[in-house]
């Protein structure tokens, strides 16, 4: 292993246990918010899409969902089958309400609502899961799904689902390269 891998583990072991205690959440988040350029660059990673923003809304990756702009694909017109309210997790914003809704050709839609809104993270994923901690990572044997980027961390967008994956019971937004769970939503059925 590395060594900016074991700073990393090290690092994000540390900040979990911090976040526990709520006295220190402060001290976390300002600890976090002065060392994530650093640990960005301890990984090589790089989170800016250069792409011309008309690439970005036009492109479909056929291993990934589709996102649909509101209204398209018949979204106001399908049926609701779950329904949740997305909620922050360690010490993160998460708000606003989440649905999966069937449309009348069998289509399934993840819908996020007009007030969802989330902590704006480096590499964020929509997560489908089982599970009602994700911890520091994804597992796909457990179930997890990862639907992709969010095309924004706020307002309104949905997605057409993978067949076989509404019936999950979170969906998250995750920060991946970090394992931070950023948001989750319980999902209900709806009568």
């Amino acid at each position: 292993m590395s060594s900016s891998a074991v700073l990393r583990s090290a690092l994000r072991s540390a900040l979990r246990s911090a976040l526990r205690s709520r006295r220190v959440r402060s001290l976390a988040t300002a600890f976090v918010a002065s060392t994530g350029a650093v640990l960005a660059s301890a990984c090589d990673a790089s989170f800016h899409d250069l792409r011309p923003h008309s690439s970005l809304s036009s492109e479909v990756d056929d291993a990934r969902p589709t996102a649909l702009a509101d209204g398209d694909g018949g979204v106001n017109e399908a049926t609701v089958l779950r329904r949740g309210i997305f909620q922050g997790r360690t010490g993160h914003q998460g708000e606003g309400q989440i649905e999966i809704r069937q449309h009348q050709d069998g289509m399934l839609l993840l819908v996020f609502g007009d007030d969802f809104a989330a902590s704006p993270v480096p590499g964020p994923v929509v997560v489908l899961s089982y599970r009602a901690d994700l911890g520091l990572r994804l597992e796909p044997e457990q179930g997890d799904v990862d639907l992709g980027a969010p095309r924004a961390l706020a307002g309104a967008q949905a997605y057409v689902l993978p067949e076989g994956t509404d019936d999950r019971d979170y969906v998250w937004i995750f920060c991946k390269p970090f394992g931070v769970e950023i948001a989750r939503a319980e999902l209900k059925d709806v009568p």
